[in-house]
């Protein structure tokens, strides 16, 4: 009988042990390393801890081993009970500060860029940076690790109601950009047709002078005559000159509108 008890009370110690090692020292040793692995090892824990407790209830002891045997696996609970509520602290404080850190670096996207002024006078410098620190936010989603799924989706959204809005009105103002160059080109188009009309009908002007100028009975008149010509001719070349730099903005429009 007393070898039974003595054989019983070191097979309780020996997983005492084993539990102070890796549950109590362990812990505490790796503790900034088992934020998210608390949960599977404490759960281990204790259902080592039933067990032992069903070995109390089987196993014969002496009364004083009993006692000091239970008195340490009450230590040993203790002890976990205390570092698992530490490590609930420090996952609760680590998931505190990346909400936060994602908080912010949503925040300053919102408000660096000003987007209400954005939204009236988009530039492509403006759109550039935002879009660039935009990348950055992602990042900062993508790195920022642990976090509750309820924060990370409700920023998240945040964010990409942000970007949707910008998106929108960049689409917007594209389409708007669109349309003012169209409605210069038509017009452009229109000034073209005009002067070349316009170069037309000097020319049979002048063709008619020229036939003045042939037919005229003195000099004076035929001077007179030819000055008309000139400043026909003038005029031809000051709308050719125009029409030119037209088509020159109609090409660099074009350009940008295929682009």
């Amino acid at each position: 009988m007393s070898d039974d008890t003595a054989s019983n009370a070191s097979q309780i110690e020996s997983e005492l042990n084993e539990l102070q090692s890796e549950f109590v020292e362990g812990f505490f040793a790796a503790a900034d390393h088992m934020i998210w692995g608390d949960q599977t090892d404490y759960s281990h824990f204790w259902a080592r801890i039933r067990e032992l407790n069903a070995d109390f209830k089987s196993l014969r002891l002496r009364h004083e081993d009993r006692e000091a045997l239970w008195h340490r696996m009450g230590e040993i609970c203790d002890a976990v009970k205390e570092q698992q509520h530490s490590q609930r602290e420090r996952k609760e404080q680590l998931l505190n500060e990346n909400r936060d850190r994602v908080w912010n670096a949503v925040n300053h996207l919102k408000h660096a860029h000003d987007l209400d002024y954005v939204g009236n006078f988009l530039r492509g410098a403006d759109l550039k940076e935002f879009w660039a620190d935009a990348k950055e936010v992602s990042e900062t989603f993508r790195e920022t690790k642990p976090m509750r799924r309820s924060d990370r989706e409700e920023l998240w959204d945040d964010f990409q109601r942000i970007c949707e809005w910008v998106r929108e009105m960049q689409e917007q103002k594209h389409e708007e950009w669109v349309e003012r160059n169209r409605e210069h080109l038509d017009r452009w188009h229109a000034q073209i047709d005009k002067g070349e009309d316009m170069i037309e009908k000097l020319k049979g002007q002048i063709d008619h002078c020229e036939d003045l100028k042939a037919d005229a009975r003195s000099d004076d008149f035929a001077d007179q005559v030819q000055g008309w010509i000139e400043e026909k001719e003038r005029i031809i070349d000051d709308i050719e000159s125009r029409n030119a730099e037209l088509w020159e903005k109609i090409r660099d429009v074009e350009a940008r509108l295929r682009n």
